[in-house]
């Protein structure tokens, strides 16, 4: 089910004193794979997203969970933006043997750029991304940005990976940059059973 409660400026400038949207037992719509024969459990979402400002200038805080069978993710991220950015400063999930935590921007005008900067700490992606179970440890640097007139450009800095994804051991670091299909830097992932060197 869907909430919203608050108040909508529509004179002026578009904005809200106080927003608040609410979603209760949504199940994602995204691939679940079978494992051992039996469906894997769908995730199940509930969240609340409170919103205050002016299209211009906003701030938003969000809380939530997601539910996957017997298993429970919690989360929240506090932000800020407008009309051409956002600024996610606190990004926090929360799982029974670890998460993540870390920091997002975005910007789609003039041109496009995104970045994130976090720390993973026996993260299961499975909550996201089924096919990928696991217990991921990492430093993650990330950004992207791309022009009218220039391809996609950026980094990918990997640091202190471990753990274990679909029960094979992680290891390695990555300091990378790119620009459109040209890739430069150095990289030493270990997958067991697949290795990454440059």
């Amino acid at each position: 089910s869907f909430t919203a409660t608050g108040s909508i400026r529509t004179q002026g400038e578009l904005g809200s004193d106080g927003l608040r949207l609410a979603v209760r037992d949504f199940p994602l719509p995204v691939p679940v794979p079978a494992q051992t024969g039996k469906p894997a459990p769908v995730p199940v979402l509930s969240a609340v997203l409170q919103v205050s400002g002016a299209v211009r200038a906003w701030r938003a805080q969000a809380e939530g969970e997601l539910l996957r069978g017997k298993d429970t993710a919690r989360f929240r991220f506090t932000g800020l933006g407008g009309e051409t950015a956002l600024e996610l400063r606190e990004v926090e999930v929360r799982t029974a043997a670890g998460g993540l935590n870390g920091r997002f921007k975005a910007r789609w005008r003039p041109d496009v750029e995104l970045a994130f900067d976090g720390r993973m700490a026996r993260f299961d992606p499975a909550y996201f991304f089924p096919a990928f179970p696991g217990a991921v440890d990492a430093d993650l640097r990330f950004s992207a940005a791309s022009t009218a007139d220039t391809p996609w450009q950026g980094l990918l800095k990997v640091e202190r990976l471990g753990g274990q994804l679909r029960g094979r051991p992680l290891a390695g670091s990555a300091d990378l940059r790119y620009k459109g299909l040209a890739v430069t830097g150095k990289a030493d992932l270990r997958f067991t059973g697949m290795a990454v060197d440059g």
